[in-house]
Formats: C-alpha cells, structure tokens, sequence
C-alpha cells in the first residue's frame, strides 16, 4: 500500500497542481460511471472467464441496446475493465474477472454507486440549504434522493437494497484490516466478561439463536452525528458503575484526513455530561481501526 500511496505522490509532483487536478476529475468520474454501468447490467457475467466474446453477444446477454453496450464496454476498457486481445473481440481484464468472481464486490459496487457516489452532488446543497446542520434529514442523500426520510429508514423502504447493504457489509468485513482479532489479540480483556451487542431491530432478528452465555443480543436504534453519538454516551451513564470502561473499536484518521481524527473522538467523548475520558487509544498493526478506551 505505501508503495500505492508513494507511486499517486510521484504522479501528483509530475502533473503539477492544475494538471493533477484536472485528471482527477477526468478519470475518476469516468471510472464511476465503469463501475456503475458494468456491474448495474451484469456485463462481467455475460461470458465465461476463460473465453473471449463479441460485444453483440455481451448486449444480446445483458438485455441492452448495442449501441448501449458498445459506449459502456469501450469506456470500461480505458479504465481496465475488460480487454480488446484483437478487434471487436472481447476478453476478461483481471477487474472484470473480480466483479465477476468476488463475493459481493459487484453488490458493494452497486450500493455504493447508486447510494453514495449519487449522493455526493447534494453535499454542497445540503451545506447552503442547512449551514452546520447535524439533523439525519438534512444531507446530500436526503437532497439527492428527494426524501425526507434518514438513510436508514429510506433505505430499508427496498427490500433489495437492504440485501445490498447487508452484502456489502460483508464484503467490507472480509477485508483484512477490518477482522476481530485486532481487537480480540490487542485489548486486555477481564476474564470472565459479558458482551451485550447491541444494533437495529431488524439486525438483531437475524442473530444467532445458538450462542455463548454470556453473550446477548439487544436491539438498540443508533446515530452518527456528533450530538447523537454524545447522546448515545449519555443514554449509557444509568448502567456504569465505578471503574466500567467503554471500549470503541473506531476510525481514527491521522491529520489532517478527517472522518473523526482522535482529537475528535476526545472532543465528542469529551463533551458528554459525564466528562467521560480517554485513558488510552491502541494502534493494531494492519488494522483499519483504532481501540479507544473511555472511563
């Protein structure tokens, strides 16, 4: 990944500022627009992978227009789906070969295309319509999706799309930096501990009947914006007793990224009307997220 991130800077220095900039918008919208239209009409599924074919032949599959087909196709082989080995014959690039092959990339590709990259245009909106507001209702999705509903709600109004989400989330778990023996091999748990997990209605229905003892599944609703996450904190102060540490397995970004950097974490623990504390935050080699430990 370094090596990634070393090869993007050196692009970046030889570009120059407006260069870099413009091949950014170019490229990247171009690839969305790859990444939305080839797993949305199941292109990388109309052959086998260890056989060429002909774009007709991939439109007749998909149930397209040719001439439909063959823009999406063309563009898709700039961006290194698919290949043209001769003329007019078509063939498998290893990224076509992965949506077709990983399971639930192309699910992760579609939810994300239709759900967030379309989202992204209202951000700017949602800023100018509601400045600094922290409301579920009043974001880019909301402006997008013309919907006064949060995403949640919205969301689970499509029985599909929620077999997405829930494709997706294990597509992400599946991921490296995101398994549980980060926090299992790095935390020092007490022995003998209970765990009570707690997530949507619908989540816990679907939680398994055979498990641990001192395990429990509770559904509990949730937020993410930064006055419903301290009201989350403050919803928990009742059932503390003396010495309780909450343990947060976040993102934690390094500056200046942000989704919440640690200093935002300490702001937003911080905040709530116990003056909860940070004691400690573990850094697990390889892993996507950070251990906060609150008391």
């Amino acid at each position: 990944m370094a090596a990634a991130v070393a090869a993007e800077e050196l692009q970046t220095l030889l570009m120059g500022p407006v260069g870099t900039n413009f091949y950014e918008l170019q490229s990247k919208s171009s690839y969305m627009i790859s990444v939305d239209a080839v797993p949305k009409f199941k292109l990388a599924h109309t052959f086998p992978l260890d056989t060429t074919t002909t774009i007709p032949q991939m439109a007749v599959a998909a149930k397209l227009e040719e001439a439909d087909a063959r823009r999406i196709i063309r563009q898709a082989i700039t961006n290194g789906i698919f290949t043209e080995p001769t003329k007019e014959t078509i063939g498998h690039s290893a990224q076509s070969r992965a949506i077709a092959t990983v399971s639930f990339l192309r699910e992760t590709l579609e939810l994300f295309c239709e759900n967030i990259w379309a989202a992204g245009p209202g951000l700017t909106k949602a800023i100018e319509r509601w400045p600094g507001s922290q409301e579920p209702t009043q974001t880019g999705f909301n402006i997008t999706m013309g919907t006064e509903l949060p995403y949640w709600p919205e969301l689970a109004k499509d029985p599909e799309m929620v077999g997405r989400f829930r494709d997706c989330m294990n597509f992400i778990a599946s991921g490296h930096g995101l398994k549980m023996d980060f926090i299992l091999d790095n935390y020092d748990w007490a022995a003998g501990a209970s765990f009570l997990v707690q997530d949507l209605p619908e989540v816990i229905a679907e939680a398994p009947k055979d498990k641990n003892p001192r395990v429990e599944f509770q559904a509990h609703d949730f937020f993410t914006d930064d006055k419903y996450c301290c009201q989350i904190l403050q919803n928990l102060i009742p059932a503390l007793k003396p010495g309780t540490r909450i343990v947060l397995n976040e993102q934690a970004l390094s500056a200046p990224n942000t989704e919440r950097d640690e200093d935002d974490w300490r702001s937003l623990v911080e905040g709530t009307e116990r003056q909860f504390r940070i004691t400690q935050t573990i850094s697990p080699q390889g892993s996507d997220l950070q251990i906060i430990e609150v008391t």
